[in-house]
């Protein structure tokens, strides 16, 4: 039975697994592919995609070989993808982005989301999306407000992640049953730390993520 559930974190934890705990390891370059498809196991999932930040790596091809190992692997997601003000050519990032959203969709599958200082464009992408979403949408790191949170979870079946629970935004009823807790493999980060600090500030407990992210996953 697990103990402790990691929604969102990357290949470094695959060689550091800790017992009671599952996990959901996101690629974030088209290098990292194989390599998310090879740690996958009893209760450590994979999501395969681009990253925002790694879209001037890409193949021509890159979708077709997305779609490809995607249907060759059913139970992966799509992740981690994104959109990031942060970096350069925000178009490019949202044509990737939307492009990662409808083969998403074609397939029945969910996706990991990153969004720095673009919730907003998001949800406009979502809005003009709607006959192409996914089956559910976690944000990852999430830091807009509760009550974003719940027009996004009502809209958009969306889940949040956490990996501090003093990220969490308090401007609003918080909807503890869409909250998860994550590592984001930050050095140092344990999920066992990052899940019962969580479930303190929420007065709840881990299982509460725990069940969750069965939720979510449809297990």
């Amino acid at each position: 039975m697990l103990k402790y559930f990691d929604a969102h974190c990357h290949l470094e934890n695959i060689s550091a697994p800790e017992t009671g705990v599952g996990r959901i390891i996101n690629a974030a370059r088209y290098s990292d592919w194989p390599f998310v498809v090879a740690g996958v196991s009893l209760y450590t999932y994979g999501a395969i995609g681009i990253h925002p930040w790694y879209i001037s790596e890409l193949p021509n091809d890159w979708d077709a070989r997305l779609y490809d190992t995607l249907v060759q692997n059913p139970d992966l997601m799509v992740g981690e993808i994104g959109l990031d003000k942060h970096r350069p050519d925000i178009q490019g990032q949202t044509s990737v982005f939307i492009r990662q959203l409808e083969i998403a969709h074609s397939l029945g599958r969910g996706v990991h989301v990153h969004s720095t200082g673009t919730l907003n464009r998001i949800t406009e992408i979502l809005d003009s999306c709607r006959n192409v979403l996914p089956p559910f949408i976690l944000f990852h790191r999430y830091s807009g407000s509760a009550s974003q949170m719940v027009r996004l979870s009502e809209k958009y079946n969306a889940y949040f992640s956490f990996c501090d629970a003093s990220a969490i935004n308090r401007s609003g009823s918080v909807p503890t049953g869409r909250i998860l807790s994550e590592t984001d493999s930050i050095p140092g980060t344990v999920i066992s730390v990052v899940a019962e600090n969580l479930a303190a500030a929420l007065d709840t407990d881990t299982s509460t993520f725990v069940r969750n992210a069965a939720r979510m996953l449809g297990k």
